[in-house]
């Protein structure tokens, strides 16, 4: 997903912002309280429980993101295997 926070802002832009942003709301829903109108209401555990949710999606992403950017340069799987980043686990 191609968006970019602009932190002196706190937004986000880029093309994909829509679907970005309507990722956050889902994962507010399911952790915020129904009868609750405004954030400053949500209880400290759900808002740490959005905000980690949240975090971490983003950094998957943003590595994922790294990752495709890195790889897309290569013609073959075969290259791409051979040339694979130093940093880069088994896991990943």
């Amino acid at each position: 997903m191609c968006v970019f926070i602009l932190l002196d802002k706190m937004v986000a832009a880029g093309p994909r912002v829509a679907d970005f942003v309507t990722e956050i709301f889902i994962i507010v829903q399911k952790h915020a309280p129904f009868n609750i109108d405004k954030w400053k209401q949500v209880p400290e555990v759900a808002k740490e429980k959005i905000v980690t949710k949240v975090l971490k999606d983003v950094l998957y992403r943003i590595h994922r993101c790294r990752l495709h950017q890195y790889f897309k340069k290569y013609e073959t799987t075969q290259l791409t295997l051979e040339n694979k980043p130093s940093d880069l686990s088994v896991q990943d």
